[in-house]
């Protein structure tokens, strides 16, 4: 409903849990140094007309007054609706999709990426690269939800 179905004032409800999941594990979200969210493709962008990850992004961002910069890393290639392909195509549509945008990465930066969905970590895992070949320290990944 979230994603597909335009119901934005589900992000509150999104960000909430994540902030209480980071609390109650006392996850280290304070050694991180900025949080991205996972960006869309432009075309993607333009039919949807919102980024689900980026608007939980920034909520987390103000929270836990840490910078967010959806512009980091930018989605260079078109992938398939990854709801409607198995589990090797996910991680083979996401190889070279991604790269650094915005910003220079030094081997001091902590990123954490912020995306709404885990299903296979393809996504997560491809994004990661993409820092920690730009020189990243550590990547960490959370998501508001996992498939099962």
């Amino acid at each position: 409903m979230f994603k597909y179905g335009g119901h934005l004032e589900l992000r509150h409800l999104f960000t909430q849990s994540l902030i209480h999941f980071v609390e109650q594990h006392n996850l280290p979200i304070y050694d991180c140094d900025l949080i991205v969210p996972v960006p869309l493709h432009p075309a993607r962008y333009r039919e949807r007309s919102f980024n689900q990850s980026q608007l939980i992004a920034i909520a987390l961002s103000k929270h836990f007054q840490i910078p967010c910069d959806p512009f980091a890393v930018t989605r260079v290639r078109y992938t398939p609706n990854q709801a409607r392909v198995n589990s090797k195509q996910r991680w083979t549509n996401m190889q070279e999709t991604f790269k650094i945008g915005t910003i220079n990465i030094d081997i001091n930066r902590n990123i954490l990426i912020v995306d709404d969905l885990l299903t296979t970590g393809a996504t997560l895992s491809e994004i990661s690269l993409v820092f920690k070949n730009a020189g990243a320290q550590k990547v960490y990944g959370l998501t508001a939800a996992i498939a099962v």
